[in-house]
């Protein structure tokens, strides 16, 4: 197994926390591939003392999030990065803490991020924030390529007696025919429209359009990375600091003062 670890860019300046959260990621990680992912035509001319490689894509990956979920569910991405097993994607936002990649790619996980708590204050039971991730890349390509119906026959059925009656049906029939055969209703079709954020895709839908894709637990992501409410996840993890974390800045007051200096 091999990893690249991708920091996706797209401003010509980076911060001063950015630049600290590149030299975390650089001075730990220091015997892997890093690189740079950033918007064609970019002036990269203040990240040329990291001395890494750049990939460039179209800057419409890069001109709004809905563009970067796009890039993070788009075949172009992971096949750029296919003589790799897998990539670790930190964003300019993390801090790596030591270098336990090894470990985490022999756990066989095709996606791990760092913990997220859902609007009812419960953490979500398995899947994670995209923004510092672990991916496997060949499984990560089998879903985006693969084909299936999303929705069942009898759920299109259900869906359209909802709002119209039997002569209705009956005159859209051959429109509820193709979709129950895959028309507009598949996994491809699926990906291109999805308008969510790319972590909630891996985390959630991946599995289900791909039947052999395994998403990391809770229990295994609060070893793996802390995101939100860093403080709780340090007494579930046994205060034991992570991986890495996300977001730090946006806790260090209260928290992440105390291990990043």
């Amino acid at each position: 197994m091999n990893a690249v670890i991708i920091i996706p860019v797209y401003k010509s300046n980076p911060s001063d926390l950015e630049e600290k959260s590149i030299t975390s990621i650089t001075s730990v990680l220091t015997k892997r591939r890093i690189l740079f992912v950033a918007p064609f035509g970019l002036d990269i001319s203040a990240y040329k003392k990291f001395q890494l490689p750049f990939e460039f894509f179209h800057p419409s990956f890069f001109s709004s999030i809905s563009g970067y979920n796009r890039l993070l569910m788009s075949i172009e991405f992971f096949k750029r990065f296919s003589d790799y097993s897998h990539m670790l994607i930190c964003q300019t936002d993390t801090w790596v803490f030591r270098d336990e990649l090894d470990n985490w790619m022999q756990l066989s996980y095709d996606y791990i991020g760092s913990p997220i708590q859902g609007k009812d204050g419960t953490w979500m039971p398995y899947g994670g924030n995209g923004g510092f991730s672990l991916r496997n890349i060949e499984a990560s390509l089998r879903v985006l390529k693969k084909w299936r119906i999303m929705d069942s026959p009898k759920n299109v059925w259900k869906e359209h007696q909802k709002f119209h009656n039997w002569s209705g049906l009956l005159l859209r029939s051959p429109i509820i025919l193709a979709r129950m055969a895959g028309y507009r209703n598949n996994s491809l079709n699926f990906v291109k429209e999805f308008g969510n954020n790319e972590d909630v895709f891996w985390s959630v839908w991946a599995a289900q359009i791909y039947k052999g894709f395994r998403v990391a637990p809770f229990s295994e992501e609060i070893a793996f990375g802390f995101d939100r409410f860093p403080q709780e996840l340090f007494e579930k993890n046994h205060q034991q600091l992570p991986f890495g974390c996300h977001a730090w800045e946006k806790n260090y007051d209260n928290f992440w003062k105390n291990f990043i200096h």
